[in-house]
């Protein structure tokens, strides 16, 4: 069965563009009208700040305030732009750097996020923000010893400071040291005892070492952040890998009353009946979530196990080719369609 766990501490976001092109003209010269328009009615903000940009191009908060806007709305190429314009304008605000690294490393190009933070550091060498952000893009980067040196700068000042503690959990995690990590991420809730993501953290690392204690900490991150996806979903998977399906289904059932459109949860309690042989609850679930996600294939190949079960090897076999037309690769969806052949 195809589970899948979700990210749950989130140093970079992922987006498909490639690269952040800089070489942009002045003003909104590189911005078409029509998109500028577009923007504005997402956010209202954009469209005020460019009429003001237009009145005083030589302002550079202006261009980081709406560089900083089009990155919300994951403009990732004006973003950039706009920032760049901005560190052109006034080179001098360490803030305007950390942003135009943030937009390049959302848009995979990390060598120009790096060379900018650099020359930020050589500006403001004892600046907190900027170390962290560095110690995050060295992580990205698996520079592991590089995120030490980077935490161990702003701990000497601030001994309690839990993204330092989170960062250097994660890089022991990441090495394999699980019982160091676990002990960071410790000190980590003991300095701030709502750390959404230190409790995360430990509930993973313990799902299959102590169940208690696994438990415990993904509801203490529940406590401090109930809507949060990741951590019912870990909390639910966690009930499901221990085999404790009741406790399973029903955290899955609380996810769909704060996101009923969600395909996942309706899969995983789909493969928590078909476990316990219940066809139909399965068969409706794997249902419910091929027509909340069509594309994944792995719905279809779920139902079509419940259609073979059920001994409709015609049906079956419609549901594994759909599998295989979204996913050719799939190994499991090709066998089962020998078998039903």
């Amino acid at each position: 069965m195809h589970q899948k766990y979700f990210s749950f501490f989130i140093i970079i976001m992922i987006f498909s563009t490639a690269s952040c092109n800089l070489n942009q003209p002045k003003s909104n010269d590189y911005i078409r009208q029509s998109l500028l328009d577009s923007l504005t009615k997402l956010e209202p903000t954009i469209g005020n700040i460019s009429k003001q940009i237009q009145s005083n191009p030589k302002n550079s908060e202006l261009y980081f305030a709406r560089g900083s806007q089009f990155f919300h709305l994951n403009q990732l190429n004006l973003a950039a732009a706009d920032l760049h314009k901005a560190i052109t304008l006034d080179s001098t605000k360490i803030a305007y750097y950390l942003t135009f690294a943030d937009i390049n490393i959302a848009a995979h190009y990390v060598p120009l996020a790096m060379e900018y933070l650099k020359r930020a550091e050589r500006l403001a060498p004892q600046d907190r923000d900027l170390a962290l952000k560095l110690a995050k893009t060295f992580l990205y980067l698996k520079e592991y010893q590089a995120v030490m040196d980077e935490t161990n700068k702003v701990l000497a000042v601030d001994q309690n400071n839990t993204k330092c503690f989170l960062l250097q959990g994660l890089v022991q995690k990441e090495k394999g040291d699980t019982n160091r990590a676990i002990n960071t991420f410790k000190l980590a809730v003991d300095a701030d005892p709502d750390n959404y993501d230190a409790y995360m953290q430990l509930g993973l690392l313990n799902d299959f070492r102590n169940k208690k204690l696994a438990e415990k900490y993904l509801l203490n991150a529940i406590r401090i952040d109930s809507a949060r996806y990741e951590g019912n979903y870990a909390l639910a998977m966690h009930y499901q890998n221990n085999k404790d399906f009741k406790k399973a289904i029903a955290r899955y059932k609380k996810m769909l009353l704060l996101d009923p459109q969600s395909a996942q949860p309706l899969y995983n309690i789909g493969c928590i009946y078909l476990q316990q042989d219940s066809l139909q609850k399965a068969f409706s679930n794997f249902n419910l979530a091929i027509a909340n996600a069509p594309a994944n294939a792995d719905g279809y190949y779920m139902r079509g196990l419940c259609w073979e079960k059920r001994g409709n090897k015609n049906e079956a076999a419609k549901d594994y080719q759909t599998a295989l037309n979204i996913r050719r690769d799939f190994a499991e969806a090709t066998e089962a369609m020998k078998r039903v052949k």
